[in-house]
């Protein structure tokens, strides 16, 4: 807990490193350190020291972290990241939100894609193409028989 501390307050040269050494930990077992790495995370958007990749780490992770605390940590970190900075990362958020949400939709359970389609929904900018086209598919796919309940 206290390293995920440390990190969050680290300087700018070291935060890039660090936001990428935070994204695994959504997954931890611990509520305290998942919310945490929430703050951590949410932190180091403010001060711009996220990159493209950890921001798609988190939404692959949303979809396909081991635990649902760790999906939904995911997710939370995700939002805290597109909306720091006035949404700066907002639009990178829904892009990797939304190709791990194609991806994934037939291999995982209903829950997961309620929770990732809730948080596209969340950080998609207003008239996000990919967003809309990414929900509406994913609506479309639970209403056909034989969808994964």
């Amino acid at each position: 807990q206290a390293a995920v501390e440390v990190m969050s307050y680290a300087n700018a040269d070291q935060s890039f490193d660090y936001a990428a050494t935070l994204t695994p930990l959504v997954d931890d077992h611990s509520m305290e350190v998942r919310s945490m790495v929430i703050q951590a995370i949410a932190r180091l958007a403010e001060r711009g020291a996220m990159t493209v990749e950890v921001v798609g780490e988190l939404g692959r992770l949303v979809m396909q972290a081991d635990s649902r605390p760790g999906r939904s940590t995911a997710a939370a970190a995700l939002v805290a990241a597109a909306q720091a900075r006035r949404g700066f990362l907002a639009e990178v958020a829904s892009q990797a939100l939304a190709d791990h949400l194609v991806v994934s939709t037939g291999a995982v359970e209903l829950g997961t894609i309620a929770l990732a389609a809730e948080t596209l929904g969340r950080v998609a900018p207003r008239g996000h193409e990919v967003a809309i086209t990414t929900l509406a598919s994913v609506a479309a796919a639970g209403a056909e028989p034989g969808a994964q309940a």
